[in-house]
């Protein structure tokens, strides 16, 4: 499977905090196991996870431990709105809490062989 992004920025000069806890889910996506926000996280400071009523830790390394999390990065060293988890966390439901700098839409092509 070839995924390739290309994502356009929305974003704003003042953060603003999410209104309530963001509802996230850990899903399995090319060996990594992420969760997708709504908007960039301003900083790690104002970041909080939970998964499954536990608080998750943010480690600044990939993968992350069990019981910790770290937030993606780009190419220039700027948050991306993905969160990244331990292998653990698969298909387990959280919130996380933060403050927002702005939307990213992005848009994906993936290629792959289907067989029946």
């Amino acid at each position: 499977m070839n995924l390739q992004r290309k994502a356009l920025s929305n974003s704003r000069k003042a953060a603003r905090r999410t209104v309530s806890p963001e509802p996230i889910k850990v899903i399995s996506l090319n060996g990594e196991y992420i969760a997708v926000l709504s908007e960039t996280p301003q900083n790690i400071s104002t970041t909080i996870v939970m998964i499954d009523g536990s608080y998750r830790v943010y480690v600044p390394y990939s993968p992350p431990l069990e019981g910790e999390f770290t937030i993606k990065r780009n190419d220039k060293d700027k948050f991306i709105p993905i969160l990244q988890f331990n292998s653990l966390d698969n298909n387990k439901e959280g919130t996380c809490d933060y403050y927002g700098l702005g939307t990213t839409l992005c848009t994906e092509h993936i290629e792959t062989d289907i067989e029946f």
